[in-house]
């Protein structure tokens, strides 16, 4: 997305793998049954039940017209320009033996989301690739970026829209994290107030 002009302070974009393609005879190794759930659950929210690969959602509607650069490009703007209904602070530290802790506070959460406004904090790897060896990508080498290796929350909000967060996370053996990602989303509509992204420190 940033060689198409789009930096992490227009969009954070994530990759959650899903599993039910796996009776094809080839598993993506990156596939959660619990990142199909979500799928599923976030598509019911906005009225459909269809859901696919690969379903872009944007503010936690299906968003077809991504593949049109310009149409995207203003579809961006707009939300964009809309003002932060969420202020979100995020940081976090790589440990050893595939560990990390981060911490997280929200505040100022539009009054109109509190009751159903959650926090969800993700870490992803960049640089990922795949050789596919079943279904109709049979013999394709898949590369990957934003992929979610662990997704927590939701984490709810107290009456005043604030949550302060200090957590510890296991993540998967041999992951490379490249960063981590924060949002606060409404659980009964799946709208996304605010997100948040921070790349892993490599010095």
């Amino acid at each position: 997305m940033a060689k198409r002009g789009f930096g992490q302070d227009r969009i954070v974009p994530l990759a959650l793998h899903v599993d039910y393609w796996d009776y094809v005879g080839w598993k993506d190794p990156f596939a959660r049954a619990a990142f199909t759930t979500r799928q599923r659950e976030v598509v019911a929210l906005a009225g459909s039940r269809v859901v696919y690969t690969p379903q872009i959602l944007i503010n936690g509607r299906d968003y077809r017209r991504w593949s049109n650069e310009r149409t995207f490009a203003a579809d961006v703007k707009i939300i964009n320009d809309r003002p932060a209904r969420a202020t979100i602070a995020l940081g976090f530290n790589l440990g050893g033996q595939a560990t990390a802790e981060f911490d997280a506070t929200v505040t100022n959460v539009d009054p109109a989301h509190r009751t159903d406004a959650a926090l969800y904090v993700a870490f992803y790897e960049d640089g990922l690739a795949t050789n596919v060896t079943a279904g109709e990508n049979k013999g394709v080498r898949l590369k990957h970026e934003r992929v979610v290796r662990e997704l927590l929350g939701p984490f709810g909000l107290d009456q005043s829209g604030k949550t302060t967060l200090h957590r510890a996370v296991v993540l998967p053996p041999g992951a490379k994290i490249a960063g981590a990602a924060a949002f606060v989303q409404n659980r009964r509509n799946a709208e996304v107030l605010q997100a948040l992204n921070v790349a892993a420190c490599t010095g």
